[in-house]
């Protein structure tokens, strides 16, 4: 008999290659980018560059505000550095550094405000254009000096106190702003303060509240 024919094995599916590990995110660029920033009224930032000055406050108002690709914008992160950025829209598409991840002497130490300025109303537009904005195609690291914080009140600070008793001590400093948060069922009453001073867990405010915030409600810490 004529033996029946019998098929070739096909050879096992190779495995693709696995991709390349992105690279590490971690490096803090201020050890490399030293050139300050010249950043003229187009908005543009092509180049890496340090934009501020320990004790000299800068305000820089633009249309647009744009990091391009392949450039790094970095917040002088030194204690005194005052800078206010203010646009309709901000960009970054390349990377906009304030401090980095770390010990507290690599984080941000200065004061840094974003201010997106024009139309109250502006918004996303329905065409392809942007009204007011801060859109990220690349990266931002935004690192503050670590600093306790979501502490509760031990006792109530009616409207025009200037001092809060909490209920553990903080390190908060002269100048910083904290929120205190609404206890009534209107979320407007969260306002933000600002530091005076701070000793243990008492902390006292430059000027005096606008809405009471209750801190010895029954029940409070209860578990459920």
């Amino acid at each position: 008999p004529t033996p029946l024919p019998t098929e070739t094995p096909s050879p096992p599916a190779s495995t693709p290659p696995m991709p390349n590990p992105p690279a590490a995110l971690t490096e803090c660029p201020y050890s490399v980018v030293k050139t300050p920033c010249i950043i003229g009224q187009d908005g543009r930032v092509d180049q890496d560059c340090v934009l501020g000055d320990a004790g000299k406050p800068m305000h820089l108002t633009f249309v647009t505000l744009t990091v391009a690709v392949g450039a790094r914008l970095l917040i002088a992160r030194d204690t005194g550095v005052d800078v206010k950025l203010s646009a309709k829209s901000i960009f970054v598409r390349g990377e906009l550094w304030a401090g980095c991840e770390g010990e507290a002497k690599d984080a941000f130490q200065g004061k840094l405000l974003f201010e997106l300025i024009g139309d109250p109303d502006a918004s996303v537009r329905q065409s392809s254009r942007l009204g007011k904005a801060l859109v990220v195609r690349g990266r931002l690291e935004l690192h503050g000096t670590p600093k306790v914080s979501w502490q509760y009140l031990t006792a109530t600070a009616v409207a025009g106190a200037i001092q809060l008793d909490l209920d553990a001590a903080v390190d908060w400093l002269f100048g910083d702003e904290v929120v205190v948060g609404s206890t009534s069922s209107d979320d407007k009453e969260s306002e933000v303060a600002v530091v005076a001073s701070a000793s243990g867990a008492t902390v006292m405010l430059s000027k005096g509240l606008q809405f009471d915030h209750k801190g010895d409600f029954t029940g409070r810490g209860t578990p459920l």
